[in-house]
């Protein structure tokens, strides 16, 4: 009973469902997923044999509602393995649960082990997790608001924990490890530093225009009400600044709930419009200008196969 209450609530291991048509948006970046986290499951042995070393953990880290944990479930149904998901958030203050999600992720391999909110099991000490953050030199103001700010954080002796599982897998070709986390500096950094945990990042950054453009088309698609070759999709993105997937899917939701409350069966502009006034974005201006600072201050050479 307890391993069941434990794979249900802090860790899963399954077969994965999503494929890469499920996520909206982020071309480029899934590509940069399929290299480095399916191709080396699929053709490691290849890779090897022409001299490239093959990635040993691969860090994706960005807004919250991108999309990055379904990148890891997609990559683990190209590569055709399991998929063991640990919930960073849900699994602190429970070692034994911890050790047992890695020693699954061991036994069930070839699969992707991927590990969410890294900054919650192994926070960077004395970290800033207001937005704006405090500058690395401590100059100037810390940040107006703690958006996304971890509730609670890992005690040393659970990061120590983590750090160990980490070691226990390194080298081991059939387990592609992927961790996410929201900023690239509230993680501590001995994930990096030692290579043979985390030696690849990813920066999935705030959504562009044209980003938010590939998913209200995507989320519009799923919409089966008739009238939405009639929408005016470029006047709506401008006014999407600042909106995550996840804003971008209420914002359809939305529209989609006042035609049936005004028993339509057409979906029409107004009802973005009203919904527009109602669906906040998740990102601040400042948060966005903050995430590519701390994208351009990161060491370019975890970005490269």
């Amino acid at each position: 009973m307890h391993n069941k209450l434990a794979q249900g609530v802090y860790y899963e291991n399954r077969e994965p469902v999503l494929k890469w048509d499920d996520i909206a948006g982020y071309p480029g970046i899934k590509e940069k997923v399929k290299q480095l986290v399916s191709l080396p499951l699929v053709r490691g042995k290849e890779l090897e044999k022409q001299g490239i070393q093959l990635p040993t953990g691969v860090m994706l880290w960005g807004p919250l509602g991108v999309g990055i944990k379904m990148m890891a479930e997609a990559a683990a149904s190209e590569a055709k393995v399991k998929l063991v998901y640990v919930s960073g958030r849900e699994i602190l203050g429970k070692p034994k649960e911890l050790r047992e999600a890695f020693k699954t992720a061991r036994l069930n391999n070839p699969c992707v082990l991927f590990v969410s909110d890294t900054e919650w099991i192994a926070p960077q000490p004395h970290a800033d997790y207001s937005w704006p953050p405090i500058p690395p030199e401590g100059g100037g103001q810390g940040g107006g608001f703690s958006r996304g700010k971890p509730t609670s954080l890992a005690d040393r002796e659970m990061t120590t924990i983590f750090l160990e599982e980490l070691d226990n897998i390194s080298g081991l070709r059939d387990i592609a490890l992927v961790g996410s986390c929201y900023r690239i500096d509230t993680v501590d950094q001995c994930l990096f530093k030692e290579k043979s945990r985390f030696n690849r990042k990813i920066f999935v950054p705030p959504p562009s225009s044209i980003e938010r453009e590939y998913m209200l088309k995507f989320f519009i698609n799923k919409i089966n009400l008739s009238g939405k070759k009639y929408l005016n999709i470029e006047n709506i993105i401008p006014k999407t600044e600042g909106y995550t997937g996840w804003d971008m899917e209420n914002l359809c939701k939305d529209a989609v709930v006042q035609a049936i409350q005004n028993k339509s069966g057409e979906i029409k502009q107004e009802y973005f419009d009203s919904a527009l006034e109602r669906i906040k974005p998740w990102l601040t201006k400042e948060m966005t200008k903050k995430y590519y600072e701390l994208y351009e201050q990161d060491c370019p050479h975890y970005y490269h196969f």
